[in-house]
């Protein structure tokens, strides 16, 4: 799916993450919070810049919801090259949010260096109840 309409509902969720094709998404006049258009914006396809990918969360400046969006961080939207706009002229919404969807805590990382063709193994153990743990090659 490309595109997909579908403001003027009741929506209080909508989850994107399976529409890779997605270019194009009208979902104003819904019943979104901030956190959910944040998670939205986290759950979009990353798209090139020439593709003008189109992400419409409001009528008009004077829609209800103007303050939600403006809440959000709209730059998770934005670094996956989707344009946040406003329905009737396509101009640009400027949000204030700071919530960021995945960042990996650069603190918290062990590297080791490992010789061409020796077999490694690793043994791991959760010391919290959420933790990330990275391998990439020297």
């Amino acid at each position: 799916m490309k595109e997909l309409h579908c403001s003027d509902n009741n929506l209080s969720a909508l989850d994107v993450s399976g529409l890779t094709a997605l270019k194009t998404l009208w979902c104003y006049d819904n019943d979104f919070t901030t956190q959910v258009l944040d998670a939205l914006y986290c759950t979009l396809p990353q798209r090139q810049s020439a593709e003008n990918a189109m992400l419409c969360l409001l009528e008009n400046e004077s829609s209800p919801n103007h303050p939600t969006v403006q809440a959000t961080n709209g730059s998770n939207a934005t670094d996956k090259n989707w344009k946040i706009l406003f329905d009737e002229n396509n101009n640009s919404i400027m949000t204030t949010g700071t919530y960021e969807c995945f960042s990996i805590n650069m603190n918290r990382w062990v590297a080791f260096t490992v010789k061409n063709g020796v077999n490694v193994h690793l043994d791991l153990m959760l010391m919290a109840l959420r933790s990330e743990c990275k391998v990439a090659p020297l």
